[in-house]
């Protein structure tokens, strides 16, 4: 069976057979995070804070998609700060965005039980454009840079690893449009991962493109939806230049689950579901919660 030999996360070097991950410990897109999201507009011009909790229950896929032992359980907790000054920048209302997310995991397999907590990549979005179109359609297009300042220490004697962030500089543009009429959003975008080589293990992860579906309906404060995001990698993870087992552990994984959101006057708070399927990679049961607000200026 072609599977990967890599560990999981924070037990890298205990787990050198482990066989949950494909793409080196994350693929940076995170599947599900955009559910019921306008994914073609920017709000109005002013500073937006949020933050999203994730309590995932997931489990390893082979490269058949079958389970494997490998289960990760935990809490992550995703704030961010969107910036929107009243300028227009080649037609288009002009954003940036900061997001830092907090990770607590517990990894288990048939040999150890590892917890880790800590941070993620630091993540830049430095431009997201968004133009008005005819009959009620926005196009956004954004790029966002993965910095690599998170919690990443290789196993040494007598210490354990902390693999919670990608040693690597990630680049994602990615583009999205939203139709909204009615109180309904109908909403598309895809995303593409372009990963440096991590130097610390020689190790370079595939190249990886993301697509989000998203369906809602508002009546009054009340929203309902539902949402699916799919990520799949296209080329090869490589070790040292030489592609990773005959299969080149190209990752994939697609979930889908409804979203509820409501308006308490400017603040939003909103639940979804997501449930999905992988192969060469970690998914399963997701709980998000996302609660925002605006900032006065």
């Amino acid at each position: 069976m072609r599977t990967v030999r890599m560990a999981l996360l924070a037990a890298c070097t205990a787990l050198t057979a482990s066989r949950a991950l494909a793409v080196e410990s994350w693929i940076p897109y995170l599947a599900g995070s955009r559910v019921a999201l306008q994914l073609g507009t920017l709000p109005r011009p002013g500073i937006y804070v949020s933050s999203a909790v994730q309590v995932p229950e997931l489990k390893g896929h082979d490269d058949n998609g079958n389970q494997t032992p490998e289960k990760v359980t935990g809490t992550l907790v995703v704030p961010a700060v969107v910036w929107v000054p009243d300028i227009k920048l080649l037609g288009a209302t002009y954003g940036v965005e900061l997001v830092k997310t907090m990770l607590q995991l517990t990894v288990q397999t048939p040999a150890v039980q590892l917890y880790n907590g800590g941070f993620f990549n630091t993540v830049i979005y430095p431009a997201m454009l968004s133009w008005k179109l005819p009959a009620d359609v926005f196009v956004k297009a954004q790029f966002a840079v993965y910095i690599p300042d998170g919690s990443y220490k290789l196993s040494k004697a007598g210490s354990g690893a902390t693999l919670l962030s990608l040693n690597y500089w990630n680049f994602q543009p990615s583009v999205g449009a939203t139709w909204l009429h009615d109180g309904w959003n109908l909403s598309g975008a895809a995303t593409l991962d372009i990963g440096t080589k991590n130097t610390a293990t020689q190790y370079q992860s595939g190249q990886v493109v993301s697509f989000d579906l998203n369906v809602s309906k508002s009546i009054g404060d009340l929203t309902l939806g539902a949402g699916a995001s799919m990520n799949q990698q296209y080329t090869d993870d490589t070790r040292n230049g030489q592609s990773v087992a005959p299969n080149g552990n190209r990752a994939r994984d697609l979930v889908a689950g409804p979203y509820l959101g409501y308006r308490f006057g400017a603040v939003s708070a909103s639940v979804w579901y997501t449930y999905g399927t992988a192969t060469n990679y970690i998914e399963g049961s997701k709980l998000w919660f996302r609660i925002g607000l605006p900032v006065p200026l």
